[in-house]
């Protein structure tokens, strides 16, 4: 991925999150802090993943979160599958169908950047590392603030994959107290991850 690419992507999220305002405005400046704080995480923890993919995922990982359901609707004459995706819960809904509104707009069809995105929200029990990167760059990115989020970067300073199960942890917590409905895969993910932990921290 070269870096007319790069900047060709860069200027379209920009264009695309900026013409939803404030809010808009926000979420760029989140992509932006969250492609930084990939590359960090690599740099740390020696990753084998080319920091133009790192920087693309996380910019692109949140191209979706204001497409509507209608628009959805619309994509799913070309890709069946959507349909089925849409009864997922909303809150996942920008990552699990966002890959199919990132091909259409963007032109991006790598696989591993398409499924970095696809689960950044659910957590996945087989990710990549480039998954790893981007699910806890998200969750922990400098604009995050709180006691849940100071931990998780404290344990991601010397084992991602730890982070990835706490951060797990966290957003199953988190949800089950909104008393809102979570993707299964978050839980299968956790099972999955929490080998990396001293202990399965929904035992106690």
């Amino acid at each position: 991925m070269n870096l007319i690419d790069i900047n060709r992507i860069d200027t379209l999220v920009q264009q695309k999150l900026l013409t939803q305002g404030v809010k808009g405005e926000k979420r760029y400046r989140h992509s932006l802090s969250v492609a930084q704080k990939m590359k960090e995480l690599c740099q740390q923890h020696h990753c084998d993943c080319e920091e133009s993919m790192i920087h693309v995922t996380g910019i692109i990982h949140d191209y979706a979160k204001f497409t509507t359901l209608d628009e959805y609707y619309v994509l799913s004459a070309k890709y069946p599958e959507l349909i089925e995706k849409l009864q997922a819960p909303k809150k996942t809904l920008h990552a699990l169908c966002g890959p199919y509104v990132i091909m259409e707009e963007l032109n991006i069809n790598n696989p591993m950047i398409l499924d970095a995105v696809r689960y950044h929200t659910t957590g996945h029990p087989h990710f990549s590392v480039l998954g790893e990167l981007l699910f806890v760059a998200d969750f922990i990115e400098d604009e995050r603030v709180g006691a849940v989020y100071t931990h998780v970067r404290q344990v991601a300073n010397h084992s991602l994959k730890q982070a990835v199960a706490w951060a797990l942890h966290y957003t199953i917590n988190h949800i089950q107290q909104a008393k809102q409905p979570f993707h299964p895969m978050t839980m299968e993910a956790y099972l999955a991850y929490k080998k990396y932990l001293q202990e399965d921290l929904f035992e106690n």
